[in-house]
């Protein structure tokens, strides 16, 4: 398995050539009842439509501005095309701070601030149902945004498996196996990296997704769960200081070391009984158990909302300069 930054991973390489866009603008069918010249758009994953680009929401990568109900091409119905301009400046704004980079809001869908904010999926808890042992990782991958909720997969045997999205049917079964890497290939979990342990028939979990949760440190299905009672992110860190990925800890009675997303384990660093920990995974506190500590092997999956990506810089106090991008 190669790995990317931030989390284990099996994705092929890939390579590129040249690409070329034509226009520096794009449409999209609208998915708004109304939108306004000068919303930040993006374009939903799923239905392929344009929505006001809300960071606490599937809708939260940055696609352009929106223009005007109106499309390039005057041929088309005007209620349902939107153009999104992707270059060039931006008239008609008020109170910018000439020379700041402007980045999506927080709090309000389709609208700009000069402060930095978070955005996109995290996984914030993996429930076993039924079964034990048999899910060792579990990640989003990498610029994906699943939807929220609760994801379910269910080992129909001990060689096939079926997901089941929020509020959806199961997928069509696929084939898997103990101890393997699946990136992407599982039907209808596509958004997901799911790395499998010691399969049986009739293991059960769910994988729940949030956009509102900055961070979540959670004990993966594959831990046995004694020596740490407890592993809680510290608040401000999400897409700062916590470094995404699997974590394994391995404890003696006294001692712990660390390897991460697979990595060699690190210099073995002293722990007592009731301790609470900051340093193990940098940015999560743990909280070690109380008497004997129990000699094990625990993993930890750690996820975290990216910081955003600014989308322009203010001109003046009523002029953007878009930062989405243009002709290639």
């Amino acid at each position: 398995m190669g790995v990317e930054p931030g989390f284990l991973s099996s994705h092929a390489a890939v390579t590129g050539s040249s690409l070329v866009q034509t226009s520096p603008h794009i449409q999209a069918k609208n998915g708004e009842s109304a939108v306004a010249s000068g919303q930040l758009i993006s374009i939903n994953p799923n239905d392929g439509k344009a929505y006001k680009c809300d960071t606490g929401s599937i809708n939260c990568v940055p696609a352009g501005f929106a223009a005007t109900d109106n499309p390039l091409n005057t041929t088309v119905d005007d209620t349902t095309k939107l153009t999104l301009i992707r270059q060039g400046r931006i008239k008609g704004f008020t109170g910018l701070i000439p020379g700041a980079l402007y980045y999506p809001s927080a709090d309000t869908p389709g609208a700009i601030v000069p402060e930095r904010s978070t955005a996109g999926p995290v996984i914030t808890a993996v429930t076993e149902t039924s079964g034990s042992a048999f899910l060792r990782n579990v990640h989003i991958r990498s610029g994906h945004r699943p939807l929220a909720g609760n994801w379910t997969i269910t080992f129909t045997s001990a060689t096939s498996c079926t997901v089941t999205p929020p509020g959806g049917i199961a997928g069509a079964a696929t084939t898997v196996a103990d101890d393997t890497a699946y990136n992407g290939v599982i039907t209808g979990a596509e958004d997901f990296y799911i790395q499998t342990g010691s399969l049986t028939s009739g293991d059960i979990a769910t994988i729940t997704v949030s956009y509102s949760t900055h961070a979540a440190c959670i004990k993966t299905p594959d831990s046995p769960g004694n020596a740490f009672t407890a592993c809680t992110p510290l608040a401000g860190m999400s897409g700062k200081q916590i470094t995404k990925g699997l974590y394994t800890l391995v404890t003696t009675s006294s001692s712990v070391t660390v390897g991460f997303n697979g990595g060699s384990a690190s210099a073995a660093r002293g722990i007592s009984a009731g301790d609470v920990c900051y340093d193990i995974i940098p940015g999560v506190a743990l909280t070690i158990q109380s008497g004997t500590i129990t000699a094990e092997t625990n993993h930890f999956l750690v996820d975290t909302q990216e910081l955003t990506a600014p989308v322009g810089i203010a001109v003046d106090e009523t002029t953007l300069q878009v930062l989405l991008g243009g002709a290639g």
